[in-house]
Order: C-alpha cells, then sequence, then structure tokens
C-alpha cells in the first residue's frame, strides 16, 4: 500500500487465539499491520466453519466504552465500532464475514475515511462487491 509502512505479516496460530474464538471453532488465520503518519491497522483474518460463523462476534459484547458506527456493508454482515482503550486512547474496529472467512480490521485515531478505505481494499481481496447500502 503507497504510504503505509508494513510492521508485519504472519501466520496465526492457537496461542494467539483466545478461547472463546476456538470454542466456535476457529481454523486457521493471520495478521497484517501497517501504519502510516496518522494511523496504524491491524487486519485479522480467520476461517470459522460456515454454521459457527455468525456467533463470532455479538452486539452484545459492546461495553460502555465502545459506540457503534454507520458504515457499508461488506460481505455478508458487517459491525464497525468506536472505542476507547485503557490507556484513554480513541480507535475504531471493522468486523466483516463471508463465507467460513472473518475479518476485523482495528484502526488507531477516528478516521472513519482511512478504516474505510482498508475495509474496502481488504474486501475487494476477496472478491467480494462493497454494497453503498449502509448497515447498523
Amino acid at each position: 500500500m503507497p504510504g503505509w509502512e508494513p510492521l508485519l505479516f504472519r501466520a496465526r496460530n492457537v496461542s494467539d487465539v483466545n478461547p472463546p474464538a476456538l470454542e466456535k471453532g476457529w481454523k486457521s488465520g493471520f495478521m497484517t499491520g501497517y501504519n502510516n503518519t496518522t494511523t496504524q491497522f491491524a487486519q485479522f483474518i480467520s476461517i470459522y466453519p460456515r454454521e459457527n460463523i455468525s456467533r463470532v462476534f455479538n452486539m452484545s459484547e459492546l461495553t460502555e466504552n465502545e459506540t457503534r458506527l454507520h458504515t457499508r456493508k461488506y460481505g455478508e454482515w458487517t459491525v464497525a465500532f468506536l472505542f476507547t482503550d485503557e490507556d484513554n486512547q480513541t480507535g475504531m474496529n471493522l468486523a466483516f464475514y463471508n463465507g467460513e472467512v472473518y475479518q476485523t480490521i482495528y484502526a488507531s485515531g477516528n478516521n472513519t475515511a482511512d478504516l474505510e478505505w482498508f475495509a474496502q481494499k481488504a474486501a475487494q481481496k476477496m472478491g467480494l462487491n462493497v454494497s453503498d447500502e449502509n448497515q447498523t
């Protein structure tokens, strides 16, 4: 990606994955990270059994430090939210799935345009058409 410095790219293994994800049948995945002068991205791609993928992220899991954002629809299901971490830093998360592939993208700051751009590139690499329809 022009203007973006790659931070990491590696396969994930079982020790990288939290127990609830393993209980939902996590099979494999990889992670990438990039940054530019204003934003850092971390992207996690995971493969789950088709019958469990809709249970990977549950909106009831949002905390008081998280606010749902409106976003375009990527794949079969999409959710995005703004959060404040324990160090009082603001960030965003956009998650989507299609078939057995689940992606979550974390971004520092609150530039939703950068997050949407990155998510659109990720969806296109999966061969997905990005819907202009907003998903809330």
